[in-house]
């Protein structure tokens, strides 16, 4: 089963929200598989921070139960599904 890009779309909007600008420099969603037998969606994340990842986890907390309501809100057929979320995190270096 494919994803709509506007669901899509709409997952990497909510992902953005939970994260404030200071956090997390640039962050897009780099897979979305969908296993319906299993009733999950994984989805990878590419982020890029300025900070340590125990600030960047702080962001993180609750971002499951945030993609599952927007994906109950944007479609019910997708709300069925329970997100698996795993991000890939780079860290900036500033000198």
């Amino acid at each position: 089963m494919n994803i709509p890009e506007n669901v899509r779309k709409h997952l990497e909007k909510t992902v953005s929200e939970a994260f404030p600008d200071e956090r997390v420099t640039d962050i897009r969603v780099e897979d979305v598989t969908v296993d319906v037998d299993a009733g999950e969606i994984r989805i990878t994340l590419i982020v890029s921070t300025t900070v340590d990842p125990t600030k960047f986890a702080e962001g993180y907390f609750g971002l499951t139960g945030k993609i599952r309501r927007s994906l109950a809100e944007n479609d019910a057929k997708w709300g069925r599904f329970f997100p698996v979320i795993t991000p890939s995190i780079g860290q900036e270096v500033h000198a």
